[in-house]
């Protein structure tokens, strides 16, 4: 799954140990994909079956529009809740309405605080307390550069939106077949 995601695996402010621990074993490459491949369906049914179904309105413009609000929505959607914003130090006490915020539900900060949860006699599974203490600091570092903008925050946000547009460009061509209007937009191919 990190092939998809080069932007993100190849950059070097990429850590195997805590960055794969939320984009491979938590899924959140998987989810990346899953929600520019959503927000593309929904922007190119929008355009084929509304905007596509009138003269007027089947314009090649239109369809830049519509690419274009699909990878600002794809966009903003990975920014502020697959990457997510760290809570403040309230929000951690109050753990319980944690959970329910969506910009930490989904977001890299979660899966850092999960893995790092220690079990019944305060140790995390498998790990040594320098262990510990070592991936404590890599994670207050990480957490400090995303919330700087930096880390891989803009990367996966620009990868996710890449494909946003790649899915929008294949589902194109299923749709097209499904709308006489704009049956030739944004290209003509296969028609």
């Amino acid at each position: 799954m990190s092939f998809f995601y080069f932007l993100v695996s190849w950059s070097g402010k990429y850590s195997e140990q805590l960055h794969n621990y939320h984009f491979i074993t938590n899924s959140g490459f998987a989810t990346g994909l899953l929600v520019a491949f959503v927000i593309a369906l929904v922007m190119s049914a929008l355009y084929y079956f509304v905007l596509g179904s009138s003269v007027t309105t089947a314009k090649t413009a239109n369809w830049w529009i519509c690419l274009i609000i699909a990878c600002i929505a794809c966009f903003s959607v990975s920014d502020f809740i697959l990457i997510g914003r760290e809570p403040s130090k309230k929000e951690y006490a109050n753990a319980k309405n944690l959970d329910s915020k969506l910009t930490y539900k989904y977001s890299i900060y979660k899966s850092l605080d999960k893995a790092l949860k220690p079990n019944k006699d305060g140790i995390v599974k498998g790990m040594t307390a320098k262990e510990k203490e070592s991936i404590q600091t890599e994670k207050k570092k990480i957490a400090q550069k995303l919330n700087q903008g930096g880390d891989v925050r803009m990367m996966f946000d620009l990868n996710t939106t890449i494909w946003c547009a790649i899915f929008c460009l294949i589902l194109t061509v299923p749709f097209k077949c499904m709308s006489p209007k704009a049956k030739t937009k944004p290209y003509k191919w296969p028609f």
